[in-house]
C-alpha cells in the first residue's frame, strides 16, 4: 500500500494528527483509494486500487488514470477529476468498472505546497444501492461510458435473460414473458454459464444484481433497457 519512498499518510500530504483517519479510510474501509491531480496523474493510491488494474501500488503511482484504462472510460473519469478541481463541489458517479456497479465519490483534496489542485477518489461496489438519494450535497453523475468486464460477450438477448433471472424469475416464467420455448431459453442459460464461467442460476443471479442490473427489492418486469425485439 505504501508509495516508494514515503509513509503511508505523508505519501499523501496528510498531516500526522490526521493519520489515523487516512489509515482507517485506506487500510479499513475496503475501497478503491487514489489522490489524483487534476489531469489525473495519480499522486497516491492503495493496494485495493492497485489490484483492480492487476497492478502494484509502484507501477500505479506517477502514472496518469489513462496509462492503464481504456481511453473513452478513463477520460470521461479525468474530465470528472477536473470538474471536482476547478469548482470543489464533490461528485458521485454511480457506473460499473469489471462489470461491478460501483459508487465513486470524488472531494477536492487540499492543495499541495505548490497549489496544484489535487482530488481525492473513494471507489467502492454498490451493488443494489440507491446511489442517487445518498450523495447529499454532491453533484450525482451517472457515467455514459462503463466497463462491463465479462458481460460485455453478451448478446442482448442474453443480458435481457441474465436481468430476468437476478430478478428470480423460473424458466417457464421468463420464457412466457419472452413468447419463448423453455427449451431456448434454458439453451440461452447454459449459453450464459459458459460465457460466465459459473454452473448454475444461483451464481448467474448473483452476477446480475452485481453488476447493478437489478435491485435486491425490483418487481419481476422486463428490463426496460432490454431489447424486446432482440433475435432468439
Amino acid at each position: 500500500m505504501t508509495n516508494p519512498g514515503n509513509d503511508d499518510h505523508a505519501g499523501a500530504g496528510v498531516a500526522p494528527e490526521q493519520a489515523v483517519g487516512w489509515l482507517a479510510l485506506v487500510e479499513d474501509a475496503g475501497a478503491c483509494v487514489l489522490l489524483l491531480d487534476r489531469d489525473g496523474t495519480i499522486l497516491f493510491a492503495n493496494e485495493i486500487s492497485a489490484r483492480m488494474v492487476n497492478l502494484t501500488v509502484g507501477e500505479v503511482v506517477g502514472k496518469r488514470y489513462t496509462d492503464f484504462l481504456p481511453s473513452d472510460f478513463a477520460n470521461e473519469r479525468v474530465g470528472f477529476f477536473r470538474r471536482v478541481a476547478e469548482t470543489g463541489v464533490s461528485m458521485v458517479v454511480e457506473h460499473t468498472f469489471a462489470g461491478v456497479r460501483r459508487r465513486t465519490s470524488l472531494r477536492a483534496f487540499p492543495a499541495d505546497a505548490a497549489g496544484n489542485k489535487r482530488v481525492l477518489m473513494v471507489c467502492r461496489p454498490a451493488l443494489a444501492e440507491d446511489i442517487r438519494s445518498s450523495v447529499g450535497d454532491a453533484e450525482y453523475v451517472q457515467a455514459k461510458v462503463n466497463d462491463l468486464g465479462g458481460l460485455a460477450g453478451l448478446t442482448p438477448r442474453e443480458l435481457e435473460i441474465l436481468c430476468l433471472i437476478g430478478q428470480g424469475m423460473a424458466t417457464a416464467d421468463i420464457a412466457k414473458l419472452l413468447h419463448r420455448s423453455e427449451k431456448t431459453v434454458e439453451w440461452h442459460r447454459v449459453s450464459l454459464g459458459t460465457k460466465l464461467g459459473v454452473t448454475n442460476r444461483v451464481e448467474l443471479a448473483r452476477i446480475a444484481i452485481r453488476s447493478g442490473m437489478v435491485q435486491m427489492d425490483a418487481p419481476r418486469v422486463r428490463p426496460a433497457s432490454a431489447s424486446a425485439s432482440a433475435s432468439a
